[in-house]
């Protein structure tokens, strides 16, 4: 913050108020014309006012806390009284404004608005918690607000000298841990804290030297006139003189020492002025650097917000784009499932209508063929069998062995296979095996064989095995039976269903093709 002189000025009259007031008044002692008593004010916060052997009592723990602290000093007249109690808020810089507010209130004769203005530049440090010194600063300008108005007469001198001593004490703590005991910050504080505590008590007062030096000095006697002679005359005149010329050299003493009061004053004034700008600058400073951290941290934050937002936004679209495609695969699912169901309906509708067409022809040709049969003459007699099969034909039902009982090389087909297969089983080692093997392939050949040339194949191919296992030492037994292509349907006969064949009960003598002597059950598996 920019100052001109003229605040400049006030800034440093402000602050040096307190010290000059005490400067004064102890240099003012050696003047003949001095008051005979010095003024309470004398020392509040003047370096040099209390001796350097006395100590101060700091108060532990953390100084007040000036939000709990209500304003002391009553309203004044000429317009004191116009600031008022604020919420703390502001950094740094408002904190400097404030202190610079209370110090011109304070040059300018209104105690009522500095102490309101130091109290809300304290509150606002204490707030922000802008570092030590600010807090102390603000306190320490409070502290000296406060002993100075007490000497000066205002009422409630007990809480302000209290208070001010509290103030001190934070102050001096804060100053002392900052910049050492030697520094000038702190002697101030040091001394004001003194000067307080010795006014109030709780220090012993200032040494009997330091009084004596404020009592007026003795008057000195006049001697009573000589009468009136030539020699009294000169003697007079020479007297008189020479009080002049001692009143004159009293008088150049005290003019030299006022010219050295007001240099040092005007020292001690410059001196005050360069540590407060340079605390000024320090501070600006330090808010400047905080500021430029905090801009910093908070485009780091954008920074990072805007990566989480670019990243959640990726995260968003790739689940948008994942439930599309599984939505998009899910419906193509449901059309292809939608299809397969059409084309399984359609095929049944295709299926049965061809059944049904199929029905209705086999229906036709077996109309037909019984009319066939009912116009063709009666049959002539079977010619006598000379060849019989293995099993008796009476008894049978299946298709395959209607078929062999009507055609005599199957017949004797049958019955030479018979006859094999009952040296065969007596050949194996493991008849039961062998058994089960033979009634597999007889198995296999009622449910494959519907015609007479697939019976040939059938027994040619079983006549080689069972041969091969009749003349082996050791025949392998086959666990599997052999797979036989069914003949070939033509296209123009009736259509048959797929049935498992009933069984049948049938006596099979000893020696028959399938292995057994007696009475067989053949039928499904």
């Amino acid at each position: 913050m920019a100052m001109n002189w003229k605040t400049g000025t006030l800034f440093a009259a402000g602050l040096a108020l307190g010290v000059a007031a005490g400067v004064a008044g102890v240099l003012s002692l050696n003047d003949e014309k001095a008051p005979a008593s010095a003024s309470p004010t004398s020392a509040m916060g003047a370096p040099g006012a209390a001796k350097a052997g006395a100590a101060p009592v700091v108060a532990g723990g953390p100084g007040p806390r000036c939000t709990e602290l209500a304003p002391l000093l009553a309203k004044g007249p000429d317009g004191d009284g116009k600031e008022s109690l604020q919420k703390a808020a502001g950094g740094a810089s408002d904190i400097s404004a404030l202190l610079l507010k209370g110090k011109e209130a304070a040059a300018g004769e209104r105690p009522r608005d500095a102490e309101i203005l130091f109290l809300n530049a304290c509150r606002t440090a204490q707030a922000a918690n802008a570092g030590g010194l600010p807090a102390a600063d603000a306190q320490y300008q409070l502290a000296r607000h406060y002993a100075n108005a007490a000497a000066f007469g205002a009422a409630r001198p007990k809480e302000l000298y209290e208070r001010a001593n509290r103030l001190y004490s934070a102050s001096l703590q804060i100053y002392e841990a900052r910049h050492g005991a030697s520094h000038e910050r702190t002697k101030f504080a040091r001394e004001g804290l003194i000067t307080v505590q010795q006014v109030t008590g709780v220090l012993p007062p200032l040494p009997e030297s330091a009084v004596a030096r404020a009592k007026p000095a003795a008057p000195v006697a006049v001697p009573a006139p000589l009468p009136a002679t030539p020699a009294a005359e000169d003697l007079a005149k020479a007297a008189a003189q020479k009080a002049q010329a001692e009143r004159a050299a009293q008088a150049e003493r005290a003019a030299q020492a006022e010219r050295v009061a007001q240099a040092e004053r005007a020292a001690q004034v410059e001196r005050v002025a360069q540590a407060e700008r340079a605390a000024q600058v320090e501070r600006v400073a330090e808010a400047e650097r905080t500021a430029q951290a905090e801009r910093v941290a908070q485009a780091e934050r954008a920074v990072q917000a805007e990566r989480v937002a670019q990243a959640e936004r990726a995260a968003q679209a790739e689940k948008a784009q994942a439930e599309r495609a599984l939505a998009a695969r899910a419906q193509a699912e449901r059309v292809q499932a939608a299809r397969a169901q059409a084309e399984k309906a359609q095929a049944e509708k295709a299926l049965a209508a061809r059944d049904q067409a199929a029905k209705v022809q086999a229906e036709r040709a077996l109309q037909n063929a019984r009319e066939q049969v009912a116009a063709l003459p009666a049959p002539a007699p079977a010619p006598r069998r000379t060849t019989s099969p293995s099993f008796d034909c009476a008894k049978a039902r299946s298709t395959t062995e209607k078929l062999i009982c009507g055609d005599e090389e199957l017949a004797r087909m049958d019955r030479d296979l018979g006859r094999l297969h009952q040296r065969a089983k007596e050949a194996a080692p493991d008849r039961r095996a062998f058994q089960r093997n033979s009634d597999a392939e007889w198995q296999q050949r009622e449910d494959t064989c519907r015609d007479r040339e697939c019976l040939r194949n059938w027994y040619a191919e079983r006549r080689q095995e069972l041969s091969a296992a009749a003349a082996a030492p050791r025949p392998a037994v086959r666990a599997e039976p052999v797979v036989r292509t069914a003949p070939v349907e033509r296209d123009d006969a009736p259509p048959r269903r797929a049935q498992r064949p009933e069984p049948v009960e049938i006596a099979l003598p000893p020696g028959t093709a399938s292995g057994d002597a007696g009475t067989a059950t053949m039928g499904s598996n």
